[in-house]
């Protein structure tokens, strides 16, 4: 995994800054301590938004945080929208997009990016820093779809389906994992690169 200080990100994705400034006014400081943001809300900042598209995703240490988390939104307008076993989701009126607080707690930043699908989401957000997996840049900017942890077969097509919507490309041994996934088989993913 990368850990790079924000001014370095800024370096290589100028459009980067935008996006802090935009988190920076609408949530709480996020820490690794506690609780950070992950996902493809930050892949968004990488690809020139200035803000999330369809929702933000804040993940947490232990389920303390999360209560806490979800109280520090509400204080700052966010209003409860939906609730399942796995998430707690906000709103809010001036906000085009949703805060949904993911209930699986991890460790780390690190143990929480070795748990995400795809490698392009794969990114993550606190303290003036970007973390990033081992392949995430590299993907990000081949428009490479490649799995590192698939999802169950229920969530897996549509996922996919949403990447290639966005203009990620899966390559073949990516497309025999998923089939292999959805058949039931036993996952073993070798990552290869032949550039």
């Amino acid at each position: 995994m990368n850990k790079i200080e924000y001014a370095k990100v800024l370096e290589r994705y100028p459009s980067v800054w935008s996006w802090v400034q935009h988190f920076r006014d609408n949530f709480p400081q996020v820490s690794p301590l506690t609780y950070w943001v992950a996902g493809g809300a930050v892949r968004n900042a990488l690809e020139g938004y200035e803000q999330p598209q369809k929702d933000i995703d804040f993940y947490c240490r232990t389920s303390d945080h999360v209560d806490r988390l979800g109280i520090l939104l509400v204080r700052l307008g966010w209003r409860h929208s939906h609730y399942s076993q796995y998430s707690e989701t906000f709103s809010h009126e001036r906000l085009p997009y949703k805060a949904q607080i993911v209930k699986t707690t991890y460790k780390s930043i690190e143990d929480c990016l070795a748990h995400i699908d795809w490698t392009v989401a794969q990114c993550a957000y606190a303290e003036d820093r970007f973390y990033f997996g081992d392949w995430t840049l590299q993907d990000l900017e081949s428009k490479s779809l490649l799995v590192n942890q698939l999802q169950p077969p229920g969530n897996l097509i549509p996922r996919l389906v949403k990447y290639v919507q966005y203009g990620y490309t899966p390559d073949q041994e990516t497309m025999s994992e998923i089939s292999r996934s959805i058949q039931g088989s036993k996952i073993s993913y070798t990552r290869r690169y032949n550039y």
